[in-house]
C-alpha cells in the first residue's frame, strides 16, 4: 500500500509539474517579440564618430552606414549605439557602458 501512495504522489507531482511548464509567463510584456537568430549573435564592439565618417566594429567587422554584417544592415550610427535591420526588424546595439571612452 505504502509503494501505491509513493507512485500516485509522483504521478501527481508530474502532472502539476508539466502543468506549470505549459503557463504563459504573466511577467512577460505583451509587445515582447523574440529576437532573431541573426540579431541575438550580434556584438557592438566599438563605435567611431568622426566629422568626416561614422564606423561600428559589430562582431570585429568595421562598417559604415549603409553596410552589412551577414544578413543585418546597419541603417544608423550614432553615439548612444547602432540601428541595424534584420529580417525586415529594426533593432537597436548599445555598447556596455563600462567600455565607452570619449576623446576630445
Amino acid at each position: 500500500m505504502f509503494d501505491r501512495i509513493i507512485k500516485n504522489s509522483a504521478y501527481c507531482l508530474l502532472f502539476i509539474a508539466t502543468t506549470a511548464w505549459s503557463l504563459p509567463d504573466p511577467t512577460k510584456p505583451t509587445s515582447y517579440r523574440a529576437a532573431t537568430a541573426a540579431a541575438q549573435s550580434l556584438t557592438l564592439e566599438s563605435i567611431l564618430i568622426s566629422d568626416e565618417r561614422k564606423l561600428a566594429i559589430i562582431n570585429g567587422v568595421v562598417v559604415a552606414e549603409g553596410e552589412n554584417v551577414g544578413s543585418v544592415k546597419v541603417v544608423n550610427i550614432s553615439q548612444g549605439g547602432v540601428k541595424v535591420n534584420s529580417d525586415g526588424k529594426a533593432l537597436f546595439l548599445k555598447l556596455d557602458n563600462a567600455s565607452i571612452r570619449q576623446e576630445k
